[in-house]
């Protein structure tokens, strides 16, 4: 099949505002489309704290990505659900050929997202002499965690 223009590693920065139950969150993660299917896993799929992102992307760049997974540590979660229960909601986004936006729905948690194409996909085989860096994907791998996590401080 032959790539189409949306694929590639995107980096997907949410923010998700304060409101009565939720506190500010921002998250960072890397995902990737290939053949127009949006694709990102962070934790081990079927296990608590866990989550799966995917979805069609258009010919016009438009699409809802579905969201389904598994809640963790309950302290951490403003409704208490038990460890390991179930969750699922859509992310909602435009994308062009570099950069994009997106709105999560049906949920009652305000986020949205910006989206940027970090490189497009691309086979590399490196020469024994290539002194060339490691991809992108290899450098970032697919994560998620708040950048408060990686900052070392806590949004309140």
């Amino acid at each position: 099949m032959t790539p189409n223009k949306f694929d590639g590693v995107w980096i997907v920065r949410e923010v998700c505002e304060k409101n009565r139950i939720w506190r500010a969150d921002t998250y960072q993660f890397a995902g990737k489309i290939k053949d127009s299917m949006f694709h990102f896993q962070f934790g081990s799929e079927g296990e608590a704290n866990s989550g799966t992102y995917d979805g069609k992307i258009g010919v016009d760049g438009s699409a809802e990505i579905n969201v389904k997974g598994l809640t963790g540590d309950p302290a951490y979660d403003p409704l208490h659900r038990p460890l390991g229960t179930g969750y699922h909601y859509k992310i909602a986004i435009k994308l062009d050929e570099a950069r994009g936006a997106g709105i999560r729905i049906e949920t009652p948690r305000p986020c949205r997202s910006e989206w940027s194409k970090l490189s497009p996909l691309t086979t590399v085989t490196p020469t024994p002499d290539s002194n060339a860096p490691a991809s992108p994907a290899a450098c970032f791998g697919n994560f998620r965690t708040p950048i408060s996590v990686i900052r070392g401080q806590r949004f309140q």
